[in-house]
């Protein structure tokens, strides 16, 4: 609840530094690979080894969007059906993306699912409706974005993307212009 607070106060902050986005997927992947087996289902990494491609980024908090991401698509897929986690290297950052063969989200659900207390109907089992609202706050605080797509009955994909060389900390001074005069500004 902390972490959704600080979030909603515009608080929220990340201590980011370079990571390996293979060694970060892979010690995810060890944390849910016993909830997956549980079910049968298969956890794929379908990217080439990536120990080289690097993200700038607090290691706990991608490990925790990755987690929340990953236990939602175990939850939400059925018994022997699949997730799939990929990467891809992009300009100035990386996109990383976790497929799953679950029955899909509703178009006019599409809009809520990273909103604050949002749940998804699955059974008598529902979390705090705050694991995606707040895997988007600590996306959003490294300056990247989350997104998802989703067709009923085949499954949904989550996309988010993380800077792959270090930005600004939001406390350094940045050059602007205004009113003919150059300032520099904190943002």
């Amino acid at each position: 609840l902390l972490d959704a607070a600080t979030i909603e106060a515009g608080t929220f902050s990340v201590v980011a530094e370079r990571c390996s986005i293979g060694s970060l997927i892979q010690d995810a992947f060890e944390i849910f690979e016993p909830l997956a087996a549980r079910k049968a289902i298969r956890l794929t990494f379908a990217s080439p080894p990536t120990e080289q491609l690097g993200v700038y980024a607090e290691r706990e908090r991608v490990i925790q969007v990755l987690s929340n991401l990953l236990a939602n698509a175990i939850k939400f897929t059925p018994e022997g059906g699949a997730v799939t986690v990929g990467v891809e290297a992009l300009d100035h950052e990386v996109r990383i993306f976790m497929h799953d063969t679950g029955a899909g989200i509703p178009a006019e659900h599409l809009s809520h699912v990273f909103s604050r207390y949002w749940k998804a109907e699955k059974g008598g089992r529902r979390g705090a409706g705050l694991g995606l609202y707040i895997a988007k706050g600590v996306v959003e605080a490294h300056g990247g974005q989350i997104w998802v797509e989703s067709v009923p009955g085949e499954g949904s994909t989550f996309f988010f993307t993380l800077p792959s060389g270090e930005r600004p900390s939001p406390h350094s001074p940045l050059p602007a212009k205004q009113r003919g005069r150059d300032l520099w500004q904190t943002s």
